[in-house]
């Protein structure tokens, strides 16, 4: 063998490629919807809506009436007012039936105002999100939310 180092390599990195693929293909669907919940969690905590977006189906509709966009807007107008700064999962329960799932996150959020004030505001609530399995993956189709409604809803005029 002219190049051993690179035959080594070679195999090592065909049996990496090999065990990632055979555990995504394996992954349960609650491993593929907590997956999801921290990617959107990722994107509220850096602001970005392709992030947080992709976890809301196209056919979400919550009770007060909002569709994705609405949804997406009223994040946006938040971000406008608020810069997120963390927010921590606290419990995360899902529960999966078929095509259909719930999950109950309980979490904290912590944030600052957008006009540069040092200080730090506080919303600790529950979400709880109803989804579904679409071709694409587990997309969220409602979300009842319990906390502060003035930190999720103070952009929004009744």
């Amino acid at each position: 063998m002219k190049h051993p180092g690179r035959f080594i390599f070679g195999v090592a990195l065909l049996a990496v490629t090999s065990y990632a693929l055979v555990t995504f293909l394996q992954e349960n669907d609650e491993t593929k919807i907590r997956r999801a919940v921290y990617a959107a969690v990722l994107g509220v905590e850096r602001n970005e809506p392709a992030r947080y977006g992709r976890v809301l189906s196209a056919l979400y509709k919550d009770e007060y009436g909002n569709d994705k966009a609405a949804v997406l807007k009223i994040v946006a107008d938040a971000f406008r007012d608020y810069k997120p700064f963390k927010v921590e999962i606290k419990a995360l329960k899902i529960e999966t039936e078929g095509e259909e799932a719930t999950t109950q996150i309980a979490y904290r959020c912590l944030f600052k105002k957008s006009d540069g004030a040092e200080q730090i505001y506080y919303d600790a609530g529950k979400v709880i999100a109803s989804w579904h399995k679409e071709t694409s993956g587990w997309k969220i189709v409602k979300i009842e939310y319990t906390g502060s409604q003035e930190m999720l809803f103070l952009p929004v005029v009744a």
